[in-house]
C-alpha cells in the first residue's frame, strides 16, 4: 500500500488553508485545544470568538487536516518569504536577509558543511 493509499485510508484530508474561512477554522482549533483543554492562555486574541488568532498567521503556511467537515489537526510553518512578525523578529533575533552572496556574481546562495569543502 503506497503512502497516499494509506492516508486515504484513514480518511482524513490535508490541506493548506488559503481562505479565510480556512483560516478561522484552525483558529477555533487552537482556541479548542490550547484555552479549553489545556487552559494555557486566558487573553488571547479572537478570543471573544473563540478562535486563538496570533500575528504569525499574516506571515506563515498554515496546514491542516480535516476529517469530514471537522479540522482536527494543525500547524504553521514561518518560512520568511511572507515576512515575520515583531515577536519572531525580537525572540529569534532576526535581522533582514541580504539580497545576494557578495562573494558570487550570479546572486545564488550556497550552504555547505566544511568538512565537505574542497579547496579552491
Amino acid at each position: 500500500m503506497e503512502r497516499s493509499d494509506r492516508l486515504d485510508a484513514m480518511g482524513y484530508d490535508f490541506a493548506r488553508a488559503t481562505t479565510p474561512a480556512e483560516i478561522e477554522a484552525v483558529q477555533r482549533l487552537r482556541y479548542a485545544v490550547y484555552v479549553e483543554e489545556m487552559h494555557r492562555y486566558d487573553d488571547v486574541a479572537g478570543g471573544d470568538e473563540r478562535r486563538f488568532a496570533e500575528p504569525e498567521d499574516e506571515h506563515s503556511w498554515i496546514c491542516y487536516a480535516r476529517d469530514g467537515a471537522a479540522v482536527v489537526a494543525a500547524t504553521r510553518m514561518t518560512w520568511g518569504g511572507d515576512g515575520f512578525s515583531d515577536r519572531q523578529v525580537d525572540q529569534y533575533q532576526l535581522g533582514p536577509v541580504p539580497r545576494r552572496d557578495p562573494g558570487r556574481r550570479d546572486g545564488s546562495r550556497r550552504a555547505q558543511h566544511g568538512a565537505a569543502r574542497t579547496p579552491r
